[in-house]
Formats: structure tokens, C-alpha cells, sequence
């Protein structure tokens, strides 16, 4: 038999639900790990040295990025 998720609409089969107290939850097994996926923290981001002297070269020859829009945009 399938269900309907109360969070995402999709239908999915029975065995995607996980069980609480005997009874089958509404939110599917998908929605749950997407929202421990959101709880948890982010592993920080290792430096790379070979790209910082990548960006550090670039910016060197084409010098640094600049944050205003290009003039000549439509």
C-alpha cells in the first residue's frame, strides 16, 4: 500500500514511513534525513595552498574581482 508523505506529497510505499509507538509517522524516512541533514553543522573548510596561489596568480594578471555589474549588460 502507499502513502502520501505530509511534508514532500510524494507517494511512497509503507515500509518509507518509520514507526513511532506502533503507529507509521506522516513524514517519510527522505524528509527526516533531509532535516538532521539541515541540523547538523558544516565541516569546515580545509585551505588549499596550490589554489590560494592559483586565485593569488590570477588576481596578479587579471587583477581583483570586481562586485559592481558590468556597464555594457543588457
Amino acid at each position: 500500500m502507499r502513502r502520501t508523505c505530509t511534508h514532500c506529497q510524494r507517494r511512497l510505499p509503507e515500509d518509507q514511513f518509520p514507526l513511532a509507538g506502533g503507529k507509521r509517522r506522516g513524514a517519510c524516512r527522505l524528509c527526516d534525513n533531509d532535516v538532521q541533514r539541515t541540523r547538523a553543522p558544516l565541516a569546515p573548510v580545509r585551505v588549499d595552498a596550490v589554489q590560494v596561489r592559483l586565485n593569488n596568480l590570477a588576481c596578479l594578471w587579471f587583477g581583483p574581482a570586481r562586485r559592481e555589474t558590468p556597464r555594457n549588460a543588457a
